[in-house]
């Protein structure tokens, strides 16, 4: 089975694309993908479904749009990197289901790694 880790960098482009990261660079895409889901919201494998909603509203408070907006072009562009990454890995960890896929194979869908 793929994992995201082990993606090629047309496939990191998809994947970026599908979690509406079209204008983010794939290098920057690749090393928050690298982390993993849970490494994306900060979060241990074995963290409860509430410690993981903790970690994501973290996440998403320090790196939201909104409180990133004075910061230069660049760290705005690996912020909304960031930011992404943590809603597409909460999305996936949060579905008991998803996350058991996940889990278990590395793929982040029923059978297709985005």
């Amino acid at each position: 089975s793929s994992h995201l880790v082990d993606l090629e960098p047309s496939a990191l482009a998809h994947w970026a694309r599908s979690a509406g990261m079209a204008d983010v660079e794939s290098t920057s895409v690749q090393r928050e993908v690298g982390r993993g889901l849970y490494g994306a919201l900060g979060a241990s494998r074995d963290a409860s479904a509430d410690e993981l909603k903790k970690a994501y509203r973290e996440c998403a408070k320090r790196w939201h749009p909104d409180k990133v907006a004075h910061l230069s072009p660049d760290e705005r562009a690996a912020a909304d990197t960031k930011f992404e990454a943590s809603r597409e890995a909460f999305d996936i960890l949060s579905d008991p289901q998803r996350r058991a896929i996940y889990d278990g194979t590395g793929e982040t869908s029923g059978g297709a790694t985005r």
